[in-house]
């Protein structure tokens, strides 16, 4: 077996489980014969696969051929909007992924991931109140797993975009209590440290990220710009001489724009 044939049967074999497990007496032999999967698993895959157009017009043609007063169908209408809503979140259509993720609460309020899912595009849409509210609403469901983690997070986002950087800081290293290696989360962190700035601090932050993935080109790129404001500070060639260091390793590991950085801070 091929690994591509391979990996699109554990595709399929996890959209079954999806659908199947949700509401008692559904059975994967139901699942099987129902006339809407071969477009819901294909509508998966692509989804899988980051082909979110198809994905979204084939989710869409899943959804007009369900009828959610039968219990596979119901399950199975959840599962698409909330998919769908991704895929068009992905696609940067943030209303049309909030009226999906709007409706799949509707199917199941309890679902946390909705719920989190939904935040993000809040905030993206600047409805940073409402976002506020979703995220206390998860926190008042979990306080420990990732979902917990993702809604500190937000409320960092949310905190960072109306100034208090204090509260965004505080958000953040919740969050990363719960994911500690979580770079996007440090990246914030850092960002919010820098713009207070606590330029040590970012430093820190993404010296963390370095060690977590030490190819990635922009946090070396937006370390060496941190050392740059410290050794303004401080008049010390030694600390820009490690930004122009770190410079070198964004220019190494890909970044576009580390080059003009080190034009203007590092050629003289």
């Amino acid at each position: 077996m091929s690994q591509n044939h391979y990996r699109s049967l554990l595709l399929v074999l996890l959209a079954q489980l999806l659908v199947c497990r949700a509401l008692p007496g559904q059975t994967s032999i139901n699942y099987d014969r129902h006339p809407s999967r071969e477009i819901y698993e294909a509508a998966f895959n692509a989804m899988q696969e980051k082909k979110f157009d198809l994905a979204s017009i084939s989710f869409t043609q899943a959804i007009s051929g369900l009828d959610s007063t039968k219990e596979i169908d119901y399950n199975m209408l959840w599962q698409a909007l909330a998919f769908r809503g991704v895929c068009k979140r992905e696609l940067n259509d943030l209303w049309g992924a909030l009226a999906d993720f709007d409706r799949a609460i509707l199917f199941y309020p309890e679902v946390i991931q909705t719920h989190v899912r939904r935040a993000y595009v809040l905030i993206e849409l600047g409805e940073l109140e409402k976002a506020k509210t979703e995220c206390l609403w998860i926190l008042s469901k979990d306080q420990t797993s990732s979902y917990a983690a993702s809604a500190h997070d937000q409320l960092g986002m949310i905190y960072f975009q109306r100034g208090d950087l204090k509260k965004s800081i505080s958000e953040f290293s919740k969050a990363l209590k719960i994911s500690p290696r979580a770079t996007t989360t440090l990246a914030k962190r850092a960002q919010a440290f820098s713009r207070m700035g606590a330029q040590w601090e970012a430093v820190e932050d993404y010296s963390r990220i370095i060690k977590i993935t030490p190819q990635y080109a922009v946090a070396y790129r937006d370390r060496a710009l941190e050392k740059v404001k410290l050794a303004q500070k401080s008049n010390s060639k030694k600390i820009m001489l490690s930004a122009c260091k770190d410079l070198d390793q964004a220019m190494r590991f890909g970044d576009t724009h580390a080059a003009e950085y080190r034009e203007q801070y590092c050629e003289n």
